[in-house]
C-alpha cells in the first residue's frame, strides 16, 4: 500500500505543470496574447465606397455601395470611402509550448496595432474638383478621416482633416473612413486614387470606383 501511494504521489507531481498550464492567470501565461497575433504589417489597402451617417461616433454607421445602382447620387456628406488594411499578421512571443487549452477568448488579430509609421496619405480625382483643386491636385485638405475600431465600427475619436492626420506620421489602422467637408462644384463625378507612404518608403495606391455626388 505504501508503495501505491508512493507512486501515486510520483505521478501527480510529475503531471501538475500540465494541468496548472491550462488555469493561470492573463499576466502569468499570456492568456489571449498567445493565441492572437497582436501586431500587423500594412501590404497594402483596399477601398470600398460607402454610405455613411457621420452622426454616429460607433456601432456599424454605413452601407456598402457595392449593391447599389452605379447611376445613383448622393449628398457629399453621406457617402465615403472605406479603408481597409491588408494586413500581415505577427508576434513577438511564443505560443504556450505545452499546447494547453487556456479558459478564455483569444484577442482579435492586431489588437497591439503597427509600429509603423504615416508619412503622407494624398488623394486625388480624375476630375476637377474646383477651380483651386484642378484633376490630379491633391484633396486631402478637403477630406475628413475617422479611424475605424474593430469589427468595422467607428472608434469613439472625433474625425480631422486628412492632411493633418497624416502630417502627425501616427501608426496606421485597420481601417478608415473618408469624407468629403464640403461638395464639388465643377464636376459631380469623380474617381479617387489615394496614395499612402510610410515613412519606411513603403508606398500603396488604390482606386475608387466611380461616385456621383448630387
Amino acid at each position: 500500500m505504501k508503495t501505491i501511494r508512493i507512486l501515486s504521489l510520483t505521478f501527480l507531481i510529475s503531471v501538475a505543470p500540465l494541468f496548472l498550464t491550462g488555469c493561470c492567470w492573463f499576466s502569468t501565461c499570456g492568456c489571449g496574447d498567445n493565441f492572437s497575433q497582436k501586431y500587423f504589417k500594412v501590404n497594402g489597402w483596399k477601398a470600398t465606397n460607402v454610405l455613411i451617417d457621420s452622426t454616429v461616433t460607433n456601432g456599424y454607421p454605413y452601407v456598402r455601395l457595392d449593391s447599389l445602382s452605379k447611376t445613383a447620387s448622393y449628398a457629399y456628406n453621406k457617402v465615403g470611402i472605406n479603408l481597409e488594411v491588408k494586413a500581415e499578421y505577427y508576434s513577438a512571443i511564443s505560443i504556450n509550448s505545452y499546447g494547453t487549452l487556456m479558459a478564455c477568448d483569444p484577442l482579435p488579430n492586431g489588437h497591439e496595432g503597427s509600429k509603423e509609421k504615416i508619412s503622407t496619405i494624398q488623394i486625388i480625382s480624375n476630375q476637377d474638383f474646383d477651380t483651386e483643386h484642378p484633376a490630379g491636385t491633391d484633396l486631402a485638405d478637403l477630406f475628413l478621416i475617422k479611424k475605424m475600431g474593430f469589427y468595422n465600427s467607428w472608434s469613439e475619436d472625433v474625425a480631422v482633416n486628412l492632411r493633418t492626420y497624416s502630417n502627425g506620421q501616427p501608426s496606421p489602422e485597420l481601417a478608415y473612413t473618408l469624407w468629403l467637408a464640403k461638395p464639388p462644384v465643377s464636376s459631380k463625378k469623380h474617381i479617387f486614387t489615394i496614395t499612402y507612404e510610410q515613412t519606411n518608403g513603403d508606398k500603396y495606391t488604390v482606386t475608387t470606383r466611380e461616385l456621383t455626388f448630387s
